[in-house]
């Protein structure tokens, strides 16, 4: 988790600093201007607006749980909505603070850019860790909780992956075999001992198979054991 929190911030920061650079080297060509000083405007947007960008983008992309387990981390259209609230932030200080802007168009062509740099920065990492994921065989021990027909569907709704993590099903907490297409590990009165038993890293329930004490009871179980505990709609 910290390598990964630690990759998305350089990526994103990556991605801001080159998205600025390239609206203000953008601006300076539509504008005419000769000869374009590049090294200047850089050294200029980093000193006045870089360093402020950075912070209000890592604070907002953090809010919005952006550096969260890859299967809760929010796409493009919440990439999108934490950069116009960077620039929204970014406009309404320079103004307050009466910092004096050239044009104002240089937010949405900063927005713009820097939202395509962002999104395929991060969209890259995703195909690059996902593969280094099943190349080392990193996978998701589950075991599915509920009863029968609804087991199965289950199972077969959730796939082989998630969030680019393979899924690797031990078995089911059920009160029988029949009808579940996974191994069956014990009804839930044993949910201790097959925790004990078995290395799992998620519970999958089913919405209709337990009742409220049930769910509190395994919630509890779970939680003892470090597992996590989901529950599939």
């Amino acid at each position: 988790r910290a390598g990964s929190v630690c990759g998305l911030l350089v990526l994103d920061l990556s991605g801001l600093a080159l998205g600025v650079y390239a609206a203000l080297a953008l601006r300076e060509i539509v504008s005419g201007s000769r000869p374009i000083l590049w090294g200047l405007i850089w050294r200029d947007a980093e000193t006045d607006w870089l360093p402020f960008l950075a912070l209000v983008l890592v604070l907002v992309f953090w809010q919005k749980g952006m550096y969260a387990e890859r299967d809760r981390r929010g796409g493009l259209g919440q990439i999108v909505s934490g950069l116009v609230v960077v620039a929204v932030l970014a406009l309404a200080f320079g103004v307050g603070t009466g910092y004096h802007f050239t044009t104002f168009a240089i937010f949405p062509t900063a927005l713009v850019l820097t939202t395509v740099l962002i999104g395929t920065l991060r969209a890259s990492y995703d195909l690059v860790t996902r593969d280094i994921f099943r190349m080392t065989g990193l996978a998701r021990r589950a075991v599915l909780v509920g009863a029968g027909g609804n087991v199965s569907n289950l199972h077969r709704m959730l796939g082989r992956a998630r969030g680019g993590v393979d899924y690797r099903f031990l078995g089911a907490i059920a009160p029988e075999q029949e009808g579940v297409d996974v191994p069956v590990l014990g009804p839930l009165d044993e949910l201790s001992r097959v925790l004990d038993t078995y290395d799992v890293d998620e519970l999958i329930v089913t919405d209709s198979d337990l009742d409220s004490a049930q769910l509190l009871r395994l919630s509890d179980e779970a939680y003892r054991s470090g597992v996590t505990v989901r529950i599939a709609a």
